[in-house]
């Protein structure tokens, strides 16, 4: 199996999968393929995943300091014999065929990747099927998980399941380090820019464990909100998940529009949610999964957006450091850093003078004791707080040129 010259190289960043790692080995033991290796990049777990890893004799173990599964992958390819490398995460379960079905995707020198589809696992929660179910429904605005049926080009491969030629890799520079999540759309994006073609078989198939609580669900949702906003700043509106935030924000304004109006025009605000109901029965034919799903798009709405917002706010980048509690100095620190980059972002002479004014209306109304909707009013009294001033630095920030945004963050030192 770990023959000298293994045509395929499997790379698998893990960290505290202890639960599931052991799983995800037996299945690639498994594999129904002639030639390939495993690597297992255990990125500072403190469980025992390490050392169930290490006893498996045929794979590859390299245990390294904590440093995100960006910085793993990338060790991962720097070690690979194959010249295709594969990726799957330690909370998969990979199906028997599932190296053959992504190299069939590789039918012409132009394909540099190729992904596959994810289901769940036959021991998977009830909560967690329903989480996967609701991928599968909304997989269209995403491109997490799709339902396409046949081979066919596509935009993005998850790195919980994809291939890639390890030339292409080099080519690319691999993983950017500084972002989790969102590094695999990152790849995906420069790999397409060089000129080539993504490829999506659904027959390539992962089983894939779903968080098995609504909190852990909110918090992933979160995360994800948080790595758009670099991606967002890098490249702008290059997925249409990136019109989330500014078509939340424009629904916002209108519904405050209506209620200043006629206050007595809040049932409108309703509408949309036997709308959801609607749709998501048409999807599934189940009145109570409609309303399950109804509930999981409010939550990956809102937190999502938190998510976007915090990091356009606080300048994060994905890639945590181990939790600890920030000192003074350094919350001033951090403080500053971002006043120092909306400041430099203002003063530059290619910033259009209407991203000026939306930037000083914004400050200005931060700072201001009148509010569009009184504090009083429940529910909605904060909405304007935790909207319009994000969304007016949004549209301000969307209206500047990329280069004078990355210019004035390397000027700035952001963190």
């Amino acid at each position: 199996m770990s023959r000298p010259g293994p045509r395929v190289s499997v790379v698998i960043p893990v960290r505290n999968c202890r639960d599931t790692i052991g799983k995800c080995l037996s299945a690639l033991a498994g594999l129904k393929h002639t030639s390939y290796e495993v690597i297992v990049l255990d990125d500072g777990s403190t469980d025992e995943t390490p050392e169930i890893c290490e006893s498996n004799q045929w794979v590859r173990t390299i245990r390294l300091c904590r440093g995100g599964p960006s910085r793993a992958r990338n060790q991962g390819i720097s070690l690979a014999a194959g010249e295709l490398v594969a990726f799957t995460d330690g909370d998969c379960i990979v199906d028997r065929q599932w190296l053959n079905e992504l190299e069939s995707g590789f039918f012409s020198d132009d394909v540099a990747g190729v992904g596959g589809d994810q289901e769940s696992t036959p021991d998977e929660t009830f909560f967690g099927r329903l989480v996967q179910e609701f991928f599968k429904c909304v997989g269209f605005m995403t491109g997490y998980i799709k339902d396409g049926t046949i081979l066919a080009e596509t935009d993005h491969n998850p790195s919980c399941n994809s291939m890639y030629r390890k030339a292409a890799l080099a080519e690319v520079g691999g993983f950017d380090e500084t972002l989790f999540p969102g590094e695999d759309v990152d790849l995906d994006h420069r790999i397409r820019a060089r000129g080539y073609k993504l490829v999506f078989n659904p027959a390539a198939r992962v089983a894939h464990y779903r968080p098995a609580t609504l909190r852990r669900f909110a918090s992933m949702m979160r995360r994800y909100g948080e790595s758009q906003w670099p991606l967002l700043r890098r490249y702008g509106f290059f997925r249409k998940i990136l019109f989330v935030p500014p078509a939340v924000i424009a629904v916002t304004v209108a519904a405050v529009s209506l209620l200043l109006w006629n206050p007595h025009l809040w049932p409108l605000l309703l509408i949309p949610l036997p709308l959801a109901i609607l749709w998501f029965y048409l999807k599934t034919g189940s009145v109570e999964k409609s309303a399950v799903f109804t509930m999981f798009l409010t939550v990956t709405l809102v937190s999502w957006n938190l998510g976007f917002v915090s990091a356009m706010l606080t300048g994060r980048r994905g890639v945590r450091s181990p939790p600890r509690k920030p000192s003074i100095s350094e919350i001033r620190k951090s403080l500053k850093s971002r006043l120092d980059y909306y400041s430099a972002v203002y003063r530059h002479p290619r910033t259009p003078k209407i991203s000026r004014a939306l930037l000083w209306i914004a400050l200005a109304y931060a700072m201001s004791p009148i509010d569009l909707i009184p504090d009083f009013i429940p529910v909605i009294g904060h909405l304007d707080d935790v909207v319009i001033v994000p969304g007016l630095i949004i549209l301000a920030l969307w209206l500047i040129p990329r280069e004078v945004l990355r210019e004035c963050e390397d000027s700035s030192c952001v963190d």
